[in-house]
């Protein structure tokens, strides 16, 4: 059974109490709780400052995290990148310290998507910097990837309980007009249905249930818009319930 997360930049309202279970063909469940858009904004990144020069994302989550603790796997789109040996900022080139990932795993994120519109915000140094900050931090990574034999497998898999292992995958409209590194066409998953249907079809073979995120959509819309549905559409051929 394949389950597309759309991860928009708008929101459609505050999350709910409960979380839809993801359930396999033999009635087998788990709870699965997903985040879009875990970014800093320039506010943020002022509030998080102390008098010492570090900075500090303590309590930020604290209102949502036992609801993130509360499922097996909690998944965030990590829309900005980490990198601490370039300027931090918000919009339109974002960039968060570390501390931010402190927060996030201490809330109870488990996976965080690294491909979206803000991958390349401090460019290829900076989508690599942040892959090496979110994994050390303990967090599987989707949708960028340091190397065309990591892209050669482009899920993360977790054993959930009851047995069930699940599979995530990433992809993104665009960079924001970001070029992408000249010779290194797997750094970011795009969407690309064939690509996709390809990768899906293939991570079906390792897990029980996938999940895939795409980065798509019309910003601060609440409803897909016609040309938002297409990729949705392309991702769900593959399909199956049995």
């Amino acid at each position: 059974m394949l389950f597309v997360l759309a991860a928009h930049t708008a929101t459609a309202g505050p999350p709910p109490l409960a979380f839809p279970s993801a359930e396999g063909c033999d009635g087998r469940a788990v709870d699965v709780a997903m985040v879009g858009d875990l970014m800093q904004h320039g506010e943020q990144l002022k509030a998080s400052q102390r008098g010492d020069g570090t900075t500090t994302w303590q309590g930020v989550f604290d209102a949502v995290a036992p609801m993130l603790r509360g499922a097996d796997l909690t998944i965030g789109n990590l829309e900005t990148p980490i990198d601490s040996s370039q300027p931090y900022g918000g919009f339109p080139f974002f960039n968060a310290p570390e501390s931010m990932l402190v927060a996030l795993r201490d809330a109870g994120f488990d996976v965080l998507q690294t491909a979206n519109n803000h991958c390349l915000d401090k460019g290829r140094r900076g989508a690599l910097a942040t892959l090496e900050a979110v994994r050390g931090h303990g967090f599987g990574t989707a949708g960028t990837w340091k190397s065309a034999e990591e892209r050669g497998e482009p899920w993360v898999l977790r054993d959930l309980p009851g047995d069930i292992r699940v599979a995530f995958l990433a992809n993104t409209y665009g960079t924001n007009g970001q070029p992408m590194p000249e010779g290194e066409p797997w750094l970011v998953n795009w969407l690309d249905a064939g690509q996709m249907q390809h990768d899906i079809a293939r991570a079906r073979e390792h897990a029980d249930i996938v999940i895939v995120g795409l980065h798509w959509g019309g910003e601060y819309k609440h409803a897909p818009t016609a040309s938002s549905g297409r990729p949705r559409r392309a991702s769900s051929k593959r399909v199956r319930t049995s």
